[in-house]
């Protein structure tokens, strides 16, 4: 299972696609982290999910995941693409790692300058929050997409 080696997973994704063995690390970690942050989202202190703004950073959220799948499935060649599970699980894992680190370290700051100015965020999604979401994913989709359409070029 690769962290963050992207180079070594793309030529190993080019020789030959991750067999069910290999690909089942990538889909339980997915599925935990899937799962942990829908428990962290409904059981923040304080928050109050009839927000109507919650409603919509939740809609948000499955379009985009859903825009950004058939942004990755076309990169992957669509029909004509072949091991789209495995390069989306693999090359989505590395490139969601790189990710959480390169936001992460931007995030901690936001959220110890909040608490230091006294601002709560614990009541629910703010509009800066949705706003700052639709980039964030569309990175993420994009980068992830450049990786998949890499590897689908050269195994062809």
């Amino acid at each position: 299972m690769y962290f963050w080696k992207i180079k070594k997973l793309k030529s190993q994704l080019v020789d030959q696609p991750l067999s069910d063995r290999e690909s089942l690390p990538y889909v339980l970690v997915l599925a935990v982290f899937i799962q942990l942050s829908i428990l962290a989202s409904c059981f923040v202190e304080g928050k109050k999910p009839e927000l109507l703004l919650d409603f919509v950073w939740v809609g948000v959220s499955c379009l985009g995941a859903f825009l950004g799948t058939l942004h990755l499935y076309r990169m992957n060649g669509g029909g004509e693409g072949q091991h789209f599970l495995q390069r989306f699980l693999a090359i989505g894992w590395v490139v969601g790692v790189r990710w959480s680190v390169l936001f992460g370290f931007w995030f901690f700051f936001l959220g110890a300058l909040s608490l230091s100015l006294g601002i709560n965020f614990a009541e629910g999604a703010l509009w800066q929050d949705v706003a700052l979401s639709i980039p964030l994913m569309v990175f993420y989709y994009w980068r992830t997409g450049v990786h998949i359409r890499d590897v689908s070029c050269q195994a062809t």
